[in-house]
């Protein structure tokens, strides 16, 4: 575990509510491959960190995505499996059976473009943690930034970035004082 990963699921846990106040977040990326690996240290910091335990975890694949074989730990937090599988309560429809799926988890991740799918437009996020936004373009970064979320959280991982201007440098330069160097 890198101190910058650290750093950002501290502010997480910080955020974890009750299951009776339930805070749903959002995490994005610009690529899958983050996402996972996102994804895949989430898993790890429950198995090792107190009150992470009880953090339930949901991956968002584009329909393109799903056929891809990924690391088995993430089938079971994969949103198209759990919605494939049999669960133990009787659903209405299909449509009710994915909003109890995402309505249980705390931690829903996905890349930006995705981010903005039938199954997730219709929920409020309070946190939205944009991670490696300096190699997003503008438009990749507003994606997410649409679902009215009440904090949006950019992330860079290092200083490179993919040579244009984007909503990183853009806030970088316009909010210096709000800019954390993690």
């Amino acid at each position: 575990m890198n101190t910058k990963n650290l750093k950002i699921f501290l502010i997480i846990k910080k955020n974890i509510k009750n299951d009776d106040n339930r805070i749903i977040r959002l995490i994005c990326s610009s690529s899958n491959v983050v996402a996972d690996s996102i994804s895949l240290e989430l898993l790890r910091m429950k198995d090792h960190i107190s009150n992470f335990d009880r953090l339930n975890i949901l991956r968002v694949y584009a329909k393109n995505q799903e056929i891809i074989k990924r690391n088995k730990r993430l089938n079971g937090i994969s949103f198209h499996k759990l919605v494939k599988k049999k669960h133990k309560k009787r659903f209405y429809d299909r449509e009710e059976k994915k909003e109890w799926i995402i309505k249980k988890n705390d931690i829903i991740i996905s890349t930006c473009v995705n981010s903005y799918n039938d199954d997730l437009i219709n929920f409020k996020f309070p946190l939205i943690i944009i991670i490696d936004a300096n190699n997003s373009s503008e438009n990749e970064n507003l994606i997410p930034i649409t679902l009215n979320a009440k904090y949006v959280l950019l992330i860079s991982y290092d200083g490179s970035d993919n040579g244009e201007i984007n909503l990183y440098k853009r806030m970088k330069n316009l909010y210096p004082q709000n800019h954390l160097e993690i």
